[in-house]
């Protein structure tokens, strides 16, 4: 039985209707230079009625996407097209409470599957040294039923320390800071122990440069109109948050499964293309949906190179009407999805959240989704199902 009604891809989330972040028609510029041809968008956006299956093949039409050589320690990482599936029922709890023992051997066993370590000191390692500085990157859009769970980043920061790192050294953190306390994190800038903060303190939105790296940017030619920034120009340029340019050496991304009215789905991809930089909601309507900032974010040297493991927080799941979440369209899932390559992980994400709108009767995603071909065509991940190594463990 459904629990809610399926909405309007048109409907976006409210996040997108503050003065830093409005969803906007784009402009008349037809691309992202060296990403995607607007021919190219406008193929794979046709496909979006067709639904899954077609999409699958979505990939073979962004042929003018150069391939990106493959590096151990970049994404997609030293285990490309792996991903590690851990599901227990039993794990989430009544009043969205979890099982936290549960929870650990779930996160013992993935950990244990993806690297083929025994020891879990040893798995977190080969991720991560003693003297890194390490980010955090949570997706508390959904709060507070459907986010990035306390539980599991306490298992992360566990891991970090059996891996020697000191709790100063740990950055937990979201584009929107307000966002994260709504979500019950308490923000900590200064004090010692772990850090929780973000750039965007307010919803209101800001038209400064606090928090973000004036030198570290992607550039477009896709313009918001009335998006504010830089003296109340609409600007061109999507800044990296000084966290993940300037301070962290290493970044997990722990993502939420969850659909996504614009982008189809917002998973490992979306969390770090929409979430580490600013200004862009102007790459949210069509034919882009998202798929310009996310390959170009995941192909720049600082998330590339820093980005050294996904873990997907499906304890809980929205499976129609994210990236928010309510008593409605929230469903209890069961599982965490662990992995170095992002796409991977989408795409076997993707796929079951498909298979949930098709029982629940809403319609597919589709070609709505095609950032995750697109990211691959850029060698930084594997989206084909028969190169992906999709391992699943039912935990009792």
């Amino acid at each position: 039985m459904k629990k809610s009604k399926p909405r309007k891809d048109k409907d976006s989330c409210p996040l997108c209707s503050s003065p830093n972040d409005e969803g906007l028609e784009p402009q008349e510029s037809p691309h992202v230079e060296n990403l995607i041809d607007r021919r190219d968008f406008m193929k794979t956006a046709a496909l979006g009625a067709i639904g899954a299956s077609a999409a699958l093949s979505m990939g073979d039409l962004l042929t003018s996407l150069p391939q990106s050589p493959l590096s151990p320690d970049a994404i997609p990482g030293p285990f490309p097209g792996r991903v590690v599936e851990v599901v227990n029922p039993e794990v989430v709890k009544e009043h969205h409470q979890v099982d936290i023992q549960l929870l650990r051997k779930m996160m013992e066993k993935g950990m244990a599957e993806l690297t083929g370590k025994t020891s879990l000191a040893e798995a977190w390692k080969m991720f991560i040294s003693s003297d890194d500085v390490v980010g955090i990157k949570l997706n508390c859009a959904g709060g507070p039923l459907c986010y990035s769970r306390p539980e599991i980043l306490d298992e992360i920061i566990r891991g970090l320390k059996l891996a020697g790192v000191k709790e100063d050294n740990i950055i937990v953190w979201d584009r929107r800071q307000w966002l994260m306390t709504r979500c019950g994190y308490q923000v900590n800038r200064s004090s010692p122990g772990v850090k929780y903060y973000g750039p965007e303190v307010t919803r209101v939105g800001q038209e400064d440069m606090n928090g973000y790296d004036a030198e570290a940017y992607i550039e477009s030619d896709i313009v918001s109109r009335s998006l504010l920034w830089l003296s109340r120009k609409p600007s061109t340029r999507s800044h990296f948050a000084e966290i993940i340019s300037q301070k962290v050496t290493k970044l997990i991304n722990l993502p939420v499964l969850k659909d996504h009215g614009t982008a189809g789905i917002t998973l490992c991809l979306k969390n770090l293309g929409f979430g580490v930089v600013h200004n862009t909601a102007r790459f949210h309507p069509a034919p882009y949906y998202g798929a310009p900032i996310i390959v170009d974010v995941h192909a720049h040297p600082i998330v590339r190179k820093k980005t050294v493991l996904h873990i997907l927080d499906g304890l809980w799941a929205v499976w129609n009407g994210g990236p928010n979440a309510n008593q409605g369209n929230t469903y209890p899932s069961g599982r965490i999805f662990l992995g170095t390559d992002p796409v991977a992980i989408d795409q076997v994400g993707w796929q079951l959240i498909e298979a949930n709108r098709k029982v629940l009767d809403y319609p597919p995603i589709g070609g709505r989704a095609h950032h995750i071909a697109a990211t691959a065509r850029k060698g930084l991940g594997i989206n084909d199902p028969q190169r992906i190594s999709h391992l699943s463990f039912k935990m009792d």
